[in-house]
């Protein structure tokens, strides 16, 4: 199958990759309660992690293959994973993405496109950074606001297993510059929000890596399986609010516990 058309890999393909990112990004690494991240191998399993400063969320999704990997059994699940859009643009990255983890698939830009394919059992394992573009400033929680919520959206239209992945450490890929004037000022505040306390600016020494412990919890959703497909209007906008709200402050609780 040609690259193009490739939808993730198979996990056992990425052990380059796995080898790779630790050796530029961890220099060591403790999982926490690992056995929550074990997928069921009838359904699709959805990993929502906490963002940290740019490309800190690398180690998360990297450390938890490794982990499957070791677990065995695991090795032909195939895998995607979510990344932001402007990382097309980015010379040299995309192609890695696209290669490794499904980016650039048109079909999960969207709610409906992710629904479908789970459903299918396109793939068996997918994740994302929930805070999105909340990544760029820092607030007064360590875990920001979700801006990027379609994928837990769509795995509770199709059923999926959601695993909460927190991880900590990943802080020392930026430098948090608190409350710049000058940028802040532009910045207003928001309901999504609020108002930033600071901005983070992307850093990386090859010399101090990541000290990373990431740990892991099952997703109990509000509504019941299907229950959230069959909503609309103003019920459905309501319901999806509140699946946010308990998602965002259990992975801010699993954070501060590590």
């Amino acid at each position: 199958m040609p690259i193009d058309d490739q939808l993730g890999i198979p996990l056992r393909e990425a052990r380059p990759l796995i080898q790779l990112v630790k050796l530029l990004m961890v220099e060591q690494a403790r999982l926490v309660n690992a056995e929550a991240a074990l997928p069921r191998p009838d359904r699709v399993t959805v990993y929502l992690s906490n963002h940290g400063p740019f490309f800190a969320p690398f180690p998360a999704p990297v450390l938890t293959i490794e982990h499957l990997l070791e677990v065995g059994g695991y090795e032909d699940l195939i895998a995607v994973t979510l990344f932001h859009r402007v990382v097309e643009f980015m010379p040299g990255v995309s192609p890695v993405l696209r290669r490794y983890f499904g980016h650039s698939t048109r079909e999960l830009q969207s709610v409906a496109g992710l629904a479908r394919m789970m459903r299918e059992r396109r793939f068996q394992i997918i994740g994302t950074v929930p805070e999105g573009s909340s990544c760029l400033f820092t607030y007064d929680d360590p875990v920001g606001h979700f801006t990027r919520a379609g994928l837990l959206v769509a795995a509770l239209e199709a059923d999926a297993d959601v695993v909460l992945t927190a991880q900590k450490g990943v802080e020392v890929f930026g430098r948090s510059i608190r409350r710049p004037r000058r940028v802040l000022r532009h910045v207003p505040r928001t309901r999504a929000f609020g108002k930033p306390t600071g901005v983070i600016v992307p850093w990386w020494n090859p010399l101090r890596r990541g000290r990373i412990t990431i740990a892991y919890q099952r997703y109990e959703p509000i509504s019941a399986p299907g229950e959230l497909a069959a909503l609309g209007g103003a019920e459905r906008k309501a319901r999806i609010g509140q699946e946010l709200a308990k998602a965002r402050t259990e992975l801010l609780a699993l954070y501060r516990s590590i």
